[in-house]
């Protein structure tokens, strides 16, 4: 059994058969749709169950929605939303402009794609097109006489670089990495308004600090040395580091170090610095400790990524749980209640 449907609304074909203007039926250029209707048996009107609104589950579609990520650098919502998931891990890098921020995160992500480090495999990204672009310049097709990565501009704020990576003993766990500028770290002593929106310290992990090992090398070297203090006197003072952190302090382009003729000198100035801030704020922090790399070195003396992987492992430890609430201490009034309590504890 057909129904002959037309979009004339005086026309009855459906009733009559018959076209209004007089066409044959099968002929009339207006007719839009025959529908078929066999075999689906007419629903009884005296049926209680046949008049019922159809459930939810009765009106499921073919058609399913699927949130596909867009590839690229993840806003601090999308970062929590990971973080609520998942086991995570937060590393934040801080450093000058063209201090190695960028060639960190990129080097590992070019390091996964062709091998594993030691029980850590590559498990999944996020931001895959966003580590594209950041390794677009540093690749010979680029045709530069030198490998060049592209800088995080002031004006694109925080955001977040994704790596998922797996281990045997440890499953998976997702390393969220900080993409901000450098300026912005390097102006926060002069705006400390600005230190109330270092949500990618506080939440951090592993906080890094990079010291441009090639500046160390130059007439540069106390500028240096003196931005990193700077930087991280401040974030103690306004606690936006603390016991919930592990720090690292990092002194990068270490293949361009080993070159110079100021090695020793270089290596010798670190180490003072390194010495200063755990002689400062030992005490204060879960841990401190100094890597040199060279993430992304041409140098055969070099294996690639090197010191990168240390700082990764770092960050993929697991870390000691911080009781943040001090146990109650009860009150007595009578001094044999006290003894009572002591008594107790001890068991």
């Amino acid at each position: 059994m057909t129904k002959l449907t037309c979009p004339n609304p005086d026309c009855r074909v459906a009733e009559t058969g018959k076209c209004v203007e007089g066409f044959p039926v099968k002929e009339c250029p207006h007719q839009q749709k025959i529908v078929s209707i066999e075999n689906h048996p007419v629903a009884d009107v005296n049926n209680e169950e046949s008049q019922q609104e159809p459930t939810p589950a009765s009106r499921s579609t073919s058609l399913t929605e699927t949130s596909v990520a867009s590839g690229e650098i993840l806003s601090i919502g999308e970062a929590t939303d990971i973080l609520r998931k998942r086991s995570t891990r937060v590393l934040t890098v801080i450093g000058p402009n063209k201090s190695g921020k960028t060639t960190l995160g990129i080097s590992l992500y070019d390091f996964f794609q062709h091998a594993s480090f030691d029980r850590w495999s590559f498990n999944g990204s996020m931001t895959l097109p966003a580590f594209e672009k950041r390794c677009h310049h540093a690749r010979s097709q680029c045709g530069g006489s030198s490998p060049e990565t592209q800088r995080t501009s002031r004006s694109e704020g925080l955001g977040f670089l994704h790596l998922a990576l797996h281990s045997h003993d440890s499953g998976r766990i997702d390393l969220l990495i900080s993409d901000r500028s450098g300026e912005f770290y390097t102006a926060i002593a002069d705006n400390l308004e600005d230190c109330e929106s270092l949500h990618e310290v506080s939440r951090a992990d592993h906080v890094i600090f990079l010291v441009d090992g090639e500046k160390l090398a130059s007439d540069e070297r106390h500028g240096v040395i003196n931005d990193v203090r700077m930087i991280i006197a401040t974030l103690m003072e306004e606690e936006k580091i603390g016991v919930n952190q592990r720090v690292g302090i990092i002194l990068t382009k270490y293949d361009i170090v080993f070159l110079s003729k100021f090695k020793e000198r270089v290596d010798r100035d670190f180490e003072n610095l390194v010495n200063q801030v755990e002689e400062n704020y030992g005490g204060s922090l879960a841990e401190i400790k100094s890597f040199k790399i060279a993430a992304r070195s041409e140098l055969d003396t070099f294996e690639p990524c090197y010191g990168v992987l240390d700082i990764l492992e770092q960050t993929l430890r697991r870390q000691h749980i911080v009781k943040h609430i001090a146990p109650s201490v009860s009150e007595f009034s009578r001094s044999f209640l006290q003894l009572q309590e002591t008594d107790r504890r001890g068991e």
